[in-house]
């Protein structure tokens, strides 16, 4: 498999804080956007078809906590589907952990 930077792609790429950040198995790491307004998004080619059970969260900053967000999958990087849509989550507080299903 190519390395995971040629295979992640991202609305924003701040460094040191570099999308790759997000699937690096390090909870201390992370991603911060550039500071452009929402919405942000990053994606992922995992080479071949894949399937996901879950998508892992932890916020660094209450403040700036996920509040809706839509995991979406595609076949050809063209047409996507939205697989699951998560609308007005709170309740977040620094340093909080939330797994979130990708099933439909």
């Amino acid at each position: 498999m190519a390395n995971v930077q040629d295979n992640m792609k991202a609305s924003s790429n701040y460094y040191p804080f570099t999308p790759n950040r997000l699937i690096d198995g390090i909870f201390s790491s992370m991603w911060i956007t550039s500071g452009a307004s929402p919405p942000h998004w990053f994606k992922y080619d995992f080479g071949t078809p894949t399937s996901i059970a879950e998508i892992a969260i932890e916020v660094e900053n209450a403040s700036r906590a996920p509040k809706d967000f839509v995991i979406q999958c595609s076949n050809d990087n063209y047409l996507w589907t939205d697989v699951k849509a998560y609308v007005g989550v709170t309740g977040w507080s620094t340093g909080a952990f939330r797994v979130f299903s990708a099933m439909p």
